[in-house]
């Protein structure tokens, strides 16, 4: 059972992943390849194979084990940032607080702290083979997104409400 779940997230996680490389072509963020769709299936086939080689390959060297520890724990990691920037977003938040389309999470500062917190904790149960891969693949990613970002103009000024 444990390992049809690994194998089912795995598939969730090679889809899912592919849809953002696609959208983050097609924004210029990444190579424009990555967006290419599938003229049959309209899927983001190009991605798809960027993101599901890896994945293959360590399923395939049977190392399930780390492929669910590292996809954990990059988990783990974009929870904790969505927690901790609902302080930011809160924030502005309550200087709207006056328009009624603003969604107010209860006890929104209380949540984000313990989120972060809770996520923050569970990071420390990951095997730390897997947390360096994890964080590997964070300052890679890192780096060639601002590699990209310097030789693009400066985004429009994006209103967060």
């Amino acid at each position: 059972a444990g390992v049809l779940a690994t194998l089912s997230s795995a598939n969730a996680s090679i889809l899912g992943s592919s849809r953002a490389l696609q959208v983050l072509a097609r924004d210029d963020h990444a190579p424009r390849s990555l967006a290419r769709l599938h003229v049959r299936f309209g899927s983001p086939f190009v991605a798809l194979v960027a993101v599901g080689v890896p994945i293959a390959g360590l399923v395939t060297i049977d190392r399930l084990e780390t492929l669910a520890s590292v996809a954990s724990a990059l988990h783990l990691v974009i929870y904790a940032v969505i927690c901790a920037a609902l302080w930011q977003n809160r924030r502005f938040a309550d200087d709207d607080a006056a328009e009624a389309d603003v969604f107010r999470v209860p006890a929104g500062r209380t949540v984000a702290t313990l989120g972060t917190l809770a996520c923050t904790g569970l990071l420390a149960a990951i095997e730390p083979s897997a947390l360096a891969l994890a964080g590997a693949t964070l300052v890679v990613g890192t780096v060639w997104y601002g590699a990209r970002a310097r030789r693009r103009d400066p985004p429009e000024s994006i209103e967060i409400r």
